[in-house]
Protein backbone atom coordinates (compact mmCIF):
# COMPACT_ATOMS: atom_id res chain seq x y z
CA UNK A 1 0.00 0.00 0.00
CA UNK A 2 1.24 3.26 -1.06
CA UNK A 3 1.02 6.09 1.41
CA UNK A 4 0.95 9.71 0.71
CA UNK A 5 2.87 12.32 2.20
CA UNK A 6 1.18 15.22 3.83
CA UNK A 7 3.66 17.28 3.80
CA UNK A 8 4.94 16.79 0.39
CA UNK A 9 2.42 19.27 -1.09
CA UNK A 10 3.73 21.80 1.73
CA UNK A 11 7.03 21.25 0.58
CA UNK A 12 6.19 22.52 -3.05
CA UNK A 13 6.07 26.33 -2.32
CA UNK A 14 8.70 26.44 -0.18
CA UNK A 15 10.96 24.54 -2.77
CA UNK A 16 10.25 27.42 -5.31
CA UNK A 17 10.73 29.82 -2.98
CA UNK A 18 13.96 28.43 -2.14
CA UNK A 19 15.14 28.38 -5.68
CA UNK A 20 14.32 31.75 -6.42
CA UNK A 21 16.07 33.05 -3.45
CA UNK A 22 19.37 30.47 -4.18
CA UNK A 23 19.38 31.73 -7.71
CA UNK A 24 19.12 35.17 -7.32
CA UNK A 25 22.55 34.91 -4.60
CA UNK A 26 24.15 32.98 -7.29
CA UNK A 27 23.14 35.71 -9.85
CA UNK A 28 24.36 38.55 -7.21
CA UNK A 29 27.58 36.39 -7.08
CA UNK A 30 27.87 36.25 -10.97
CA UNK A 31 27.68 40.11 -10.97
CA UNK A 32 30.87 40.22 -8.05
CA UNK A 33 32.58 37.82 -10.08
CA UNK A 34 31.77 40.13 -13.12
CA UNK A 35 33.05 43.18 -10.97
CA UNK A 36 36.18 41.68 -9.94
CA UNK A 37 36.97 40.76 -13.10
CA UNK A 38 36.47 44.00 -14.33
CA UNK A 39 39.18 45.81 -11.55
CA UNK A 40 41.76 43.45 -12.24
CA UNK A 41 44.57 44.18 -13.79
CA UNK A 42 44.13 43.63 -17.33
CA UNK A 43 41.09 46.05 -17.23
CA UNK A 44 42.81 48.94 -15.04
CA UNK A 45 43.58 50.86 -18.11
CA UNK A 46 40.18 50.89 -18.88
CA UNK A 47 38.44 51.67 -16.31
CA UNK A 48 40.45 54.37 -15.95
CA UNK A 49 39.53 55.56 -19.38
CA UNK A 50 36.12 56.03 -17.71
CA UNK A 51 37.34 59.40 -16.84
CA UNK A 52 37.90 60.66 -19.87
CA UNK A 53 34.12 59.84 -20.89
CA UNK A 54 33.12 62.95 -23.98
CA UNK A 55 29.65 63.62 -22.96
CA UNK A 56 28.95 62.90 -26.30
CA UNK A 57 29.01 59.26 -25.24
CA UNK A 58 27.60 59.46 -22.38
CA UNK A 59 24.73 61.48 -23.66
CA UNK A 60 24.34 58.59 -26.46
CA UNK A 61 24.68 55.57 -24.43
CA UNK A 62 21.89 57.04 -21.93
CA UNK A 63 20.10 57.89 -24.65
CA UNK A 64 20.29 53.87 -26.43
CA UNK A 65 19.18 52.59 -23.06
CA UNK A 66 16.38 55.24 -22.69
CA UNK A 67 15.04 53.75 -26.30
CA UNK A 68 15.66 50.40 -25.55
CA UNK A 69 12.98 50.92 -22.77
CA UNK A 70 11.07 52.60 -25.58
CA UNK A 71 11.10 49.75 -28.10
CA UNK A 72 10.39 47.41 -25.72
CA UNK A 73 7.43 48.79 -24.31
CA UNK A 74 6.26 49.11 -28.18
CA UNK A 75 6.83 45.58 -28.71
CA UNK A 76 4.15 44.57 -26.19
CA UNK A 77 1.75 47.49 -27.69
CA UNK A 78 2.03 46.22 -30.92
CA UNK A 79 1.31 42.40 -30.05
CA UNK A 80 -1.68 42.95 -28.74
CA UNK A 81 -2.70 45.58 -31.31
CA UNK A 82 -4.42 42.63 -33.25
CA UNK A 83 -7.33 42.16 -30.74
CA UNK A 84 -7.10 45.37 -28.43
CA UNK A 85 -6.39 48.97 -28.32
CA UNK A 86 -4.49 49.55 -25.39
CA UNK A 87 -3.33 53.81 -24.70
CA UNK A 88 0.08 53.24 -25.71
CA UNK A 89 1.59 55.52 -22.70
CA UNK A 90 0.34 52.49 -19.72
CA UNK A 91 1.81 49.68 -21.80
CA UNK A 92 5.15 51.51 -21.36
CA UNK A 93 4.90 52.76 -18.61
CA UNK A 94 3.96 48.98 -17.47
CA UNK A 95 6.79 47.79 -19.25
CA UNK A 96 9.28 50.70 -17.67
CA UNK A 97 8.73 49.61 -14.37
CA UNK A 98 8.65 45.77 -14.94
CA UNK A 99 12.03 46.33 -16.85
CA UNK A 100 13.19 47.48 -13.68
CA UNK A 101 11.93 44.62 -11.53
CA UNK A 102 13.49 42.32 -13.77
CA UNK A 103 16.25 42.04 -11.82
CA UNK A 104 14.44 40.95 -8.68
CA UNK A 105 14.13 36.56 -8.55
CA UNK A 106 10.32 35.75 -8.17
CA UNK A 107 9.15 36.92 -11.62
CA UNK A 108 7.94 40.16 -10.25
CA UNK A 109 8.55 41.54 -13.91
CA UNK A 110 5.66 39.12 -15.10
CA UNK A 111 3.41 39.14 -12.01
CA UNK A 112 3.41 43.43 -12.59
CA UNK A 113 2.59 43.19 -16.02
CA UNK A 114 -0.37 40.24 -15.70
CA UNK A 115 -1.28 42.95 -12.24
CA UNK A 116 -1.05 46.58 -14.04
CA UNK A 117 -2.71 45.57 -17.32
CA UNK A 118 -5.68 43.16 -15.55
CA UNK A 119 -6.11 46.44 -13.15
CA UNK A 120 -5.15 49.54 -15.12
CA UNK A 121 -6.56 48.41 -18.65
CA UNK A 122 -9.03 45.49 -17.87
CA UNK A 123 -7.58 42.75 -19.86
CA UNK A 124 -8.61 39.82 -18.66
CA UNK A 125 -6.39 37.19 -17.53
CA UNK A 126 -5.94 34.59 -19.61
CA UNK A 127 -5.64 36.88 -22.70
CA UNK A 128 -2.56 38.57 -21.19
CA UNK A 129 -1.14 34.54 -21.05
CA UNK A 130 -2.06 34.81 -24.54
CA UNK A 131 -0.51 38.24 -25.04
CA UNK A 132 2.85 37.11 -23.31
CA UNK A 133 3.12 34.25 -25.66
CA UNK A 134 2.84 35.60 -28.65
CA UNK A 135 5.75 38.40 -27.46
CA UNK A 136 7.64 34.98 -26.44
CA UNK A 137 7.18 34.03 -30.32
CA UNK A 138 7.68 36.90 -31.95
CA UNK A 139 11.35 36.99 -29.90
CA UNK A 140 12.23 33.63 -31.04
CA UNK A 141 11.05 34.68 -34.81
CA UNK A 142 12.93 38.23 -34.84
CA UNK A 143 15.96 37.48 -32.94
CA UNK A 144 17.17 33.58 -34.44
CA UNK A 145 17.96 34.89 -37.69
CA UNK A 146 19.84 38.18 -36.53
CA UNK A 147 21.46 36.27 -34.14
CA UNK A 148 22.82 33.06 -36.23
CA UNK A 149 23.49 35.26 -39.37
CA UNK A 150 25.91 37.00 -36.71
CA UNK A 151 27.32 33.87 -35.03
CA UNK A 152 28.02 32.27 -38.22
CA UNK A 153 29.36 35.16 -40.42
CA UNK A 154 31.44 37.47 -38.56
CA UNK A 155 31.42 40.51 -40.50
CA UNK A 156 28.39 42.84 -41.45
CA UNK A 157 28.16 42.67 -45.44
CA UNK A 158 26.18 41.76 -48.24
CA UNK A 159 25.47 38.35 -47.10
CA UNK A 160 24.90 38.47 -44.09
CA UNK A 161 22.17 41.54 -44.63
CA UNK A 162 20.72 38.51 -47.16
CA UNK A 163 20.65 36.17 -44.30
CA UNK A 164 19.08 38.58 -41.91
CA UNK A 165 16.68 39.92 -44.07
CA UNK A 166 15.97 36.45 -45.18
CA UNK A 167 15.41 34.41 -42.07
CA UNK A 168 13.13 37.62 -40.41
CA UNK A 169 10.73 37.20 -43.55
CA UNK A 170 10.62 33.18 -43.72
CA UNK A 171 10.32 33.41 -40.05
CA UNK A 172 7.19 35.83 -40.19
CA UNK A 173 5.41 33.90 -43.45
CA UNK A 174 6.17 30.43 -40.99
CA UNK A 175 4.70 32.30 -37.86
CA UNK A 176 1.94 33.51 -39.96
CA UNK A 177 1.04 30.24 -41.54
CA UNK A 178 1.46 28.10 -38.78
CA UNK A 179 -1.17 30.01 -36.12
CA UNK A 180 -3.81 31.46 -39.40
CA UNK A 181 -5.40 27.87 -39.00
CA UNK A 182 -6.48 28.83 -35.87
CA UNK A 183 -6.64 32.58 -36.53
CA UNK A 184 -10.41 34.16 -37.20
CA UNK A 185 -14.06 32.85 -37.10
CA UNK A 186 -12.88 29.55 -38.29
CA UNK A 187 -10.15 29.27 -36.49
CA UNK A 188 -12.07 29.67 -33.19
CA UNK A 189 -14.42 26.84 -34.70
CA UNK A 190 -11.40 24.34 -35.23
CA UNK A 191 -10.24 25.36 -31.26
CA UNK A 192 -13.76 24.94 -30.37
CA UNK A 193 -14.09 21.58 -31.75
CA UNK A 194 -10.69 19.91 -30.75
CA UNK A 195 -11.45 21.03 -27.29
CA UNK A 196 -14.53 18.91 -27.50
CA UNK A 197 -12.98 15.89 -28.00
CA UNK A 198 -11.26 16.40 -23.77
CA UNK A 199 -14.69 18.73 -22.59
CA UNK A 200 -17.60 19.88 -24.12
CA UNK A 201 -18.27 22.48 -21.10
CA UNK A 202 -14.44 23.60 -21.70
CA UNK A 203 -15.31 23.95 -25.83
CA UNK A 204 -17.89 26.12 -24.46
CA UNK A 205 -16.25 28.66 -22.29
CA UNK A 206 -14.38 31.61 -22.82
CA UNK A 207 -11.01 30.05 -22.07
CA UNK A 208 -10.95 29.15 -25.46
CA UNK A 209 -12.03 32.66 -26.64
CA UNK A 210 -8.40 33.85 -24.77
CA UNK A 211 -6.53 31.10 -26.37
CA UNK A 212 -7.77 32.38 -29.40
CA UNK A 213 -6.55 35.90 -28.87
CA UNK A 214 -3.22 34.54 -29.18
CA UNK A 215 -3.54 33.21 -32.46
CA UNK A 216 -5.34 36.04 -33.60
CA UNK A 217 -2.08 38.29 -32.76
CA UNK A 218 0.31 36.35 -34.37
CA UNK A 219 -1.69 35.90 -37.23
CA UNK A 220 -2.24 39.34 -38.22
CA UNK A 221 1.34 39.58 -40.85
CA UNK A 222 0.76 43.74 -40.41
CA UNK A 223 1.33 43.29 -36.41
CA UNK A 224 3.42 40.17 -36.39
CA UNK A 225 6.19 42.62 -38.86
CA UNK A 226 5.66 45.72 -36.46
CA UNK A 227 6.25 43.43 -33.41
CA UNK A 228 9.27 41.22 -35.15
CA UNK A 229 10.70 44.51 -36.88
CA UNK A 230 11.07 46.40 -33.17
CA UNK A 231 12.40 43.36 -31.75
CA UNK A 232 15.43 43.00 -34.53
CA UNK A 233 15.58 47.15 -33.85
CA UNK A 234 15.98 46.47 -30.36
CA UNK A 235 18.66 43.72 -30.93
CA UNK A 236 20.70 46.86 -32.93
CA UNK A 237 20.13 48.68 -29.83
CA UNK A 238 21.36 46.66 -27.10
CA UNK A 239 24.74 46.09 -29.78
CA UNK A 240 25.50 49.72 -30.32
CA UNK A 241 25.30 50.00 -26.31
CA UNK A 242 27.58 47.37 -25.60
CA UNK A 243 29.48 48.48 -28.61
CA UNK A 244 29.55 52.19 -27.22
CA UNK A 245 30.79 50.52 -23.73
CA UNK A 246 33.43 48.71 -25.46
CA UNK A 247 34.58 52.23 -26.94
CA UNK A 248 34.69 54.28 -23.87
CA UNK A 249 36.68 51.64 -21.74
CA UNK A 250 39.07 51.56 -24.78
CA UNK A 251 38.43 48.01 -25.74
CA UNK A 252 38.51 47.03 -29.38
CA UNK A 253 34.79 44.94 -30.36
CA UNK A 254 33.38 44.49 -33.63
CA UNK A 255 29.89 45.85 -34.21
CA UNK A 256 29.34 42.19 -35.36
CA UNK A 257 30.62 40.83 -32.00
CA UNK A 258 28.28 43.09 -30.58
CA UNK A 259 25.41 41.90 -31.93
CA UNK A 260 26.32 38.36 -31.29
CA UNK A 261 27.64 39.18 -27.34
CA UNK A 262 24.39 41.58 -27.43
CA UNK A 263 22.02 38.80 -28.08
CA UNK A 264 23.61 36.58 -25.76
CA UNK A 265 23.29 38.54 -22.98
CA UNK A 266 19.47 39.40 -24.22
CA UNK A 267 19.11 35.55 -24.43
CA UNK A 268 20.06 34.81 -21.10
CA UNK A 269 18.33 37.98 -19.49
CA UNK A 270 14.56 36.59 -21.15
CA UNK A 271 15.57 32.59 -20.00
CA UNK A 272 16.64 33.86 -16.13
CA UNK A 273 14.49 32.12 -14.34
CA UNK A 274 15.59 33.88 -10.89
CA UNK A 275 15.76 37.15 -12.17
CA UNK A 276 18.64 38.95 -14.71
CA UNK A 277 21.02 40.60 -12.59
CA UNK A 278 24.30 38.93 -12.39
CA UNK A 279 23.20 36.24 -14.42
CA UNK A 280 23.21 37.91 -18.06
CA UNK A 281 26.71 39.45 -17.31
CA UNK A 282 28.16 36.56 -15.92
CA UNK A 283 27.12 34.05 -18.66
CA UNK A 284 28.04 36.25 -21.43
CA UNK A 285 31.17 36.81 -19.93
CA UNK A 286 31.74 33.62 -19.97
CA UNK A 287 30.44 32.48 -23.29
CA UNK A 288 32.61 35.33 -24.58
CA UNK A 289 35.95 33.44 -23.65
CA UNK A 290 34.64 30.34 -24.50
CA UNK A 291 33.95 31.43 -28.01
CA UNK A 292 37.33 33.16 -27.92
CA UNK A 293 36.65 36.25 -28.58
CA UNK A 294 38.87 38.87 -29.30
CA UNK A 295 39.62 41.07 -25.69
CA UNK A 296 37.69 38.07 -23.82
CA UNK A 297 39.09 39.24 -20.56
CA UNK A 298 37.72 42.79 -20.83
CA UNK A 299 33.32 41.41 -21.79
CA UNK A 300 33.09 41.70 -17.82
CA UNK A 301 34.27 45.28 -17.49
CA UNK A 302 31.94 46.24 -20.55
CA UNK A 303 28.95 44.37 -19.50
CA UNK A 304 29.21 45.75 -15.82
CA UNK A 305 29.31 49.78 -17.04
CA UNK A 306 26.14 48.70 -19.98
CA UNK A 307 24.39 47.03 -16.90
CA UNK A 308 24.70 50.09 -14.23
CA UNK A 309 23.89 52.38 -16.93
CA UNK A 310 20.47 50.48 -18.26
CA UNK A 311 20.19 50.21 -14.06
CA UNK A 312 19.97 54.25 -13.58
CA UNK A 313 17.63 54.38 -16.24
CA UNK A 314 15.37 51.76 -15.57
CA UNK A 315 15.14 53.08 -11.92
CA UNK A 316 13.78 56.32 -13.49
CA UNK A 317 11.78 54.95 -15.71
CA UNK A 318 9.74 52.70 -13.00
CA UNK A 319 9.74 55.65 -10.74
CA UNK A 320 7.77 57.69 -13.79
CA UNK A 321 6.16 54.31 -14.97
CA UNK A 322 4.38 54.20 -11.40
CA UNK A 323 3.27 57.76 -11.25
CA UNK A 324 2.12 57.76 -14.84
CA UNK A 325 -0.20 54.46 -13.70
CA UNK A 326 -1.19 56.31 -10.67
CA UNK A 327 -0.57 54.45 -6.91
CA UNK A 328 -4.20 54.57 -6.45
CA UNK A 329 -5.05 53.21 -9.63
CA UNK A 330 -2.44 49.95 -9.20
CA UNK A 331 -3.75 49.79 -5.53
CA UNK A 332 -7.34 49.44 -6.32
CA UNK A 333 -9.14 46.16 -7.67
CA UNK A 334 -10.70 45.89 -10.51
CA UNK A 335 -14.11 44.28 -11.83
CA UNK A 336 -13.46 40.77 -12.35
CA UNK A 337 -12.17 39.74 -15.36
CA UNK A 338 -12.45 36.32 -17.48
Amino acid sequence: MIRSNPHAGARGPWMRIAFQIAGFLGGVALLGWCVKQAASESNRASLGRLRETSPADASLLVGLTVLTLLVNGMIFWSAIRPVRRLPISNVLATNAVASFLSYAPFKLSILFRFYSHRAIDGVPLLTIGAWFAAVTVGISAATNPVFFASLLRREIDGLWFAAVVGGLVASHILVCVLTRTFAGDRGMARLRRLAGYASHRLAASSIIERVHDGFDMLANPVWLAVQMTLRATDLFIIAARLYLCAKILGVSVSFSESIVYGAFRFAVATVAPTGAVGTQEGVTAWIAKVLHAPNAESYAAILVLMLAVEAAVNLFGAAAGVLWLGPGRLLRSGSPAH
